[in-house]
């Protein structure tokens, strides 16, 4: 029921005080007198009380309150012990009680009926007896209602947590958001209904206070006294809305080597929790999803290294369709043109802008050549700059296109060696001539050489054959 020493009595020493008397009484009698020694004589009297239960008929899982009176001879010294038939059954002495008072006792868990009697001085009679507390078995303890009301909110929007009960002392409540324990809101002590908790028109839930997540469910369990009932489940559903964004580039006109910086802004349903992706169609083409980017805010981009257009996008929540698509940023590759922030009497001409001049072969390609052409030869190309030239016949180059342009191939072929006849006619004193073929080079007397042609025939005239080495 409860502790007696602790609930009831305050304790003290224990010992029993008495009264104690010396007296001595002289008779004289005859001369004589006779001493009376009346020692220890005890004329304190016996402690009396009074017990009682009120009320006298509960149920499991409620209280009572009991109350006493105790006097005669009782003191806060005098050993006082409370002993009952269904809690407290041994009972422990204890002293430091007040001579009057009421406490209520702790909630039954058990049917039956209780009766409680106190002892003074170790006595194992009892000074007095209570009346009759009967505690029979309550209902079970039940839930009536558990619910969110509206039962799904967005942005903006609140609902309200509604929970009652029947045949309860007390109500638990656990609540989870998306499956996970909420902090402080574990076995919390939720009274038997949302009125006696403090709310009488449902405990509010703000969407701001919850929009992380996309499901909230609290759970109550009823109980009369440690007995549990059947435990019921109160739902929200948090509908985010579609998050929105804008995306810019600052500057729009860049060139190779330079930077932008890409602000951007996001809005509608969006938390730092969604996941984002930003793909670009020059850099960051694929793009990857990650969580944690601030509402709004600015970046500058890396030194861009390839002319084009960058126009960027904002994927949300791995959809294959982007919320928002930036301006576009230019990015050449020729030399940018820096306004003056100051206008001055004479404009700044505006420069012409460099266009790509493709390389192309001069007069020298194809042609044949007795030697190397010179690499500063400026018939080796008719646009572009030409390269070193390589080979030792046929001889290569290449001209170079500028500012982006392309190349071109080139070359020239060296000149050949053929042998072209010629003919002497020497006359002899006969009619036979010998043919001999004798090489001459192109440099020197003609000798005769590995060709050794020789022909003998009985002909009119003699024939001298030179070769001659002559350049194609």
């Amino acid at each position: 029921m409860f502790n007696f020493k602790k609930e009831f009595l305050l304790g003290g020493s224990a010992f029993l005080a008495a009264f104690l008397v010396a007296s001595t009484v002289m008779i004289f009698n005859r001369g004589k007198y006779v001493d009376f020694n009346f020692l220890k004589t005890d004329f304190s009297s016996t402690p009396t009380c009074s017990l009682s239960f009120n009320p006298t008929n509960i149920q499991t899982g409620q209280t009572s309150t009991i109350y006493w009176n105790f006097g005669g001879g009782y003191t806060t010294s005098t050993p006082t012990k409370l002993k009952c038939t269904l809690t407290n059954q041994s009972g422990t002495d204890v002293t430091g009680v007040p001579a009057s008072g009421s406490k209520q006792t702790v909630p039954y868990t058990t049917a039956g009926t209780e009766t409680c009697s106190i002892y003074f001085n170790n006595s194992s009679t009892p000074s007095c007896t209570s009346n009759t507390l009967t505690v029979s078995s309550g209902s079970t303890p039940t839930m009536t209602e558990a619910s969110f009301f509206p039962s799904s909110i967005s942005t903006g929007q609140t609902s309200y947590l509604k929970w009652n009960s029947t045949g309860t002392t007390s109500v638990k409540a656990t609540c989870k958001a998306d499956g996970k324990n909420m902090e402080g809101l574990v076995d919390i002590e939720a009274k038997a209904n949302n009125t006696e908790f403090g709310y009488p028109n449902g405990y509010p839930v703000n969407y701001d206070d919850v929009k992380d997540y996309s499901q909230i469910s609290c759970e109550f369990t009823p109980y009369n006294g440690s007995t549990a009932g059947t435990k019921k489940t109160a739902d929200l559903t948090i509908v985010k809305s579609a998050p929105t964004c804008s995306l810019s580039f600052n500057p729009t006109n860049i060139k190779i080597g330079e930077t932008s910086t890409i602000s951007w802004n996001f809005g509608g349903g969006y938390t730092t929790s969604t996941p984002t992706k930003l793909k670009c169609t020059l850099t960051n083409q694929s793009g990857t999803d990650v969580t944690g980017v601030p509402a709004s805010g600015s970046k500058q981009t890396v030194p861009y290294t390839t002319a084009g257009t960058e126009t960027c996008y904002i994927y949300f929540n791995d959809s294959s369709t982007p919320s928002c698509t930036s301006n576009t940023l230019a990015v050449i590759g020729g030399s940018t043109p820096t306004p003056s922030p100051t206008p001055t009497s004479t404009p700044t001409p505006t420069p012409t802008p460099t266009s790509p001049i493709n390389g192309a072969c001069g007069s020298l390609n194809g042609t044949t050549l007795s030697s190397e052409p010179s690499s500063s030869d400026s018939r080796l190309c008719s646009s572009g700059n030409p390269s070193s030239i390589s080979g030792s016949g046929p001889w290569y180059w290449t001209c170079n296109g500028t500012n982006g342009g392309t190349n071109a191939s080139c070359s020239a072929n060296k000149t050949s060696v053929s042998y072209s006849p010629t003919v002497t006619v020497i006359p002899t004193t006969t009619y036979t001539y010998s043919y001999t073929a004798k090489v001459a080079p192109a440099s020197g007397p003609a000798t005769n050489i590995a060709l050794l042609l020789s022909i003998s025939a009985v002909v009119t005239l003699g024939v001298w054959v030179a070769l001659k080495k002559i350049k194609g």
